[in-house]
């Protein structure tokens, strides 16, 4: 396995649209996630993220900050 230097998390910005838009899920995980495809009309309270490998996004989840999750704990886990 090789090891990345440069990952980063950057807000989503339009230059990151055609690589995002371009990623694909196994039929076995649409079930528990979504594609930035059908995800990327922002509501209030929400802050697409995109996971930036070497300028190359690899990942995308969309943060929130609504008061429906306002009330859910979060446990860190740290690995070493």
């Amino acid at each position: 396995m090789s090891q990345t230097k440069n990952i980063s998390l950057d807000l989503f910005q339009l230059k990151y649209k055609e690589r995002l838009f371009s990623f694909e899920l196994p039929n076995d995980q649409v079930k528990f996630t979504a594609l930035p495809s059908h995800v990327l009309e922002v509501q209030e309270g929400q802050f697409p993220i995109v996971i930036v490998e070497d300028d190359v996004p690899v990942g995308f989840f969309i943060f929130h900050s609504t008061s429906r999750v306002k009330d859910i704990q979060i446990t860190p886990i740290l690995c070493y």
